[in-house]
């Protein structure tokens, strides 16, 4: 907080300096803010003195447009027509820089011209400068940025080499528009470098009209602006787009509402902002964060109003590091690559081509007003509304331990999630399973306004049989056909299945793991004369969505009871692409666990010890949430083997304040290619704060 305040009173105290020696250019010239009859350039000397540009229709200027004495230079030149090219240059004393041009904005309601966004250009100027040049070729009227414009906001050295450096033959001629990424930071240095539509009062979100369209900016950093109903952001967001007669309705901010990271949780602005934008006709939203390429199919409400529903891009491939993506249901179009998206408007269409930093398509799509979007084009928002709500309400419910093997399971859920239209649901069991499942009711027609309210029971067909796997329900709900009005532009919806697990339950289990008195090399090799006498675990699975039993992964256990040191050896089958792929390896770092890894979990009923290992040889020792934690004598190793990956840990038992006897257990694996989260004892998705779930461990 103190480094933020310094830099804001230093800024403030260069206006209205003389020129201290000559000034030296040190960013831009770039341009800000442009509207079709004003423009905002703006540029940086390295120390304060007086600036103005010279511009004019042709490379003679002739106009003078003035500014004060100071280091960030801003000034607005107005009075200018629409859709003009202009020439200019910037003056300061001691220097002047080129001559060069800019292109004002297409006048309002015209219905074609060409802008670009991408966004994530940080940390890697090589990239965005290769980006920055595909753009050029683009040719484009403006360019947007959705944030994450340097690693680090505040750190003053990073926005010349990784923003402007890599820009600067772009943004000397064509407007960027931006807003605020998480690395950002809402740093005084992004305000005073941007210059941004203050109609929003503080340039953390804007808007502003461009031909056919609205433009809106957000800050989708909750702990800097709040993004909830009745915050000054989303009465401020409400009250612009009612009042735009704008034919098309875009919104920029920097966090996915909908994500293809593979591990990302669901940001809250999903929750806070889709059901304004489908109210207010929201066309289409770019995003970055995450470091790759997605699009939706048009995310809406199921009616049989002509909705288009909303469409979702993400791009953040402009330079930062790559992450994977995955197939969610509402993904039209996804890739792990560099990346920006060029969008014409046509009138009554946008048409889109993404484009990789080496100028290759990767994908193409239209959105278009005039064209009702079909069932397999079309995303249920109510559905995706309705899974979040029953998977709350079965994750409140206490886990049910299982004390007879005749033992019944009932349970309720009902949705407050109602739809537009009539829709038809039927409940099934999926998978294979002991369990014996009865809904009720199984088939159901639900008139408009009408909720969901299901009971589920399930008993075991044979006593003797094993609890796990625990049964899976499909819930369809689809447009009713009996009721259907052929009129109607969407005649269905793409997403019309939800998968869930309508019970959690425990079984008491116990890991007697055989003392040994062998030394065993911790090397990742997992020879079959060291773990000879192991306690092998092969009966795995995975909890947060399909509960079903799974191969792929084999642990082998040892104690030395003299050390109090618990050996632990894994073996993991995984394709080698994942397997050799550079983890994060920040040490004992919690972001270890988004890498494919293997963890074993201590407890003694409070405090969670955690025991991490990924393939390459990164690891961790964590206590609790402290990542910072060392437990002395704690060794590990994950080296790739034919088939996938190995583990060998060596756990020192005595480092925990508990004896053997107290000390419960669980050990679970994260498949990074399928995404899935395997335990011994099942957690429910809970994993970490669970440790009444977790199994007993004795030496046996």
């Amino acid at each position: 907080m103190y480094r933020q305040l310094f830099s804001v009173v230093v800024f403030f105290l260069f206006i209205g300096q003389p020129c201290m020696g000559e000034a030296s250019l040190r960013v831009g010239p770039y341009l800000q803010n442009f509207t079709p009859n004003s423009i905002v350039i703006m540029w940086e000397t390295d120390k304060p003195c007086e600036g103005w540009v010279e511009y004019g229709s042709s490379t003679a200027l002739g106009q003078k447009a003035e500014g004060v004495a100071t280091c960030t230079h801003e000034i607005e030149i107005k009075g200018l027509e629409p859709a003009t090219r202009y020439y200019y240059k910037v003056v300061w004393e001691g220097g002047e820089s080129d001559t060069t041009w800019f292109k004002t904005a297409p006048p309002i309601g015209h219905r074609n011209f060409r802008f670009v966004a991408y966004g994530d250009s940080r940390s890697d100027f090589v990239t965005h400068s290769k980006i920055a040049q595909r753009i050029i070729e683009m040719d484009p009227a403006f360019v947007i940025n959705s944030g994450d414009l340097v690693q680090r906001g505040q750190d003053y050295s990073q926005w010349k080499p990784q923003f402007f450096e890599p820009l600067q033959p772009l943004i000397k001629n064509v407007c960027i528009f931006t807003v605020l990424g998480n690395h950002e930071g809402n740093a005084p240095q992004y305000y005073q470098y941007l210059s941004l539509p203050k109609n929003g009062g503080n340039e953390a979100w804007w808007s502003t009209d461009i031909g056919n369209i609205h433009l809106v900016g957000l800050d989708s950093n909750a702990g800097y602006n709040a993004t909830a109903p009745g915050s000054p952001q989303y009465e401020w967001l409400k009250n612009d787009l009612a009042s735009t007669r704008q034919e098309w309705i875009i919104v920029t901010f920097h966090h996915p509402m909908f994500s293809f990271h593979p591990t990302r949780g669901v940001n809250q602005v999903r929750w806070d902002w889709q059901p304004l934008f489908q109210e207010m006709g929201v066309d289409l939203v770019l995003v970055g964060h995450d470091h790759h390429y997605g699009r939706t199919f048009p995310i809406g409400p199921f009616t049989n109003d002509p909705a288009r529903g909303v469409v979702h891009i993400t791009s953040g491939g402009g330079g930062a590091n790559l992450y994977p993506v995955h197939d969610f249901g509402y993904s039209a179009a996804r890739r792990t690559t560099y990346n920006l998206v060029v969008l014409d408007v046509e009138g009554d269409r946008i048409i889109g081509r993404t484009l990789d930093h080496l100028g290759n398509g990767l994908d193409s799509f239209v959105i278009d007003r005039k064209t009702p979007v079909t069932a397999e084009n079309f995303i249920s928002y109510e559905m995706i509304q309705m899974e979040k709500e029953i998977s709350g309400q079965i994750a409140e419910k206490p886990v049910e331990e299982i004390r007879s093997p005749t033992q019944t399971l009932k349970t309720s859920l009902n949705s407050s999630v109602v739809f537009g239209s009539t829709v038809a649901a039927t409940v099934s069991r999926i998978g294979e399973s002991a369990w014996k499942i009865k809904a009720n009711p199984s088939k159901s027609v639900l008139p408009p306004q009408t909720p969901l309210k299901l009971e589920i029971k399930a008993q075991k067909d044979n006593p003797e049989a094993p609890v796990f796997p625990l049964p899976e329900v499909n819930l369809k709900i689809a447009a009713d056909a009996s009721s259907r009005d052929y009129r109607a532009p969407i005649l269905g919806f793409r997403n019309t299945d939800i998968n869930f697990m309508p019970f959690r339950v425990s079984q008491p289990a116990t890991l007697a793991v055989p003392a040994t008195s062998r030394e065993l090399l911790i090397d990742g090799v997992l020879t079959a004369e060291e773990w000879a006498s192991s306690l092998e675990v092969k009966n795995f699975y995975e909890t947060r969505t399909t509960q079903k039993g799974m191969n792929g992964v084999k642990v082998h256990l040892l104690i030395q009871p003299d050390k109090e040191i618990l050996l632990v050896g894994a073996e993991m089958e995984q394709s080698q692409a994942v397997v050799r792929k550079v983890p994060y390896d920040r040490a004992d770092d919690v972001y270890l666990e988004r890498n494919e890894h293997f963890v074993v979990r201590l407890s003694d009923g409070g405090t969670i010890w955690h025991f991490l290992v990924c393939p390459n040889n990164f690891g961790a020792d964590i206590r609790g949430a402290e990542s910072d934690w060392d437990a002395n004598g704690f060794k590990f190793a994950g080296i790739p083997s034919e088939t996938g990956w190995t583990a060998e840990m060596a756990i020192p038992l005595k480092e925990l304040p508990t004896d053997l006897s107290n000390l419960k257990i669980n050990l679970s694996r994260f498949d990074l290619a399928n995404v899935e989260i395997v335990e011994w004892c099942p957690t429910y998705g809970e994993g970490k704060e669970s440790a009444e779930l977790f199994g007993k461990l004795k030496s046996d």
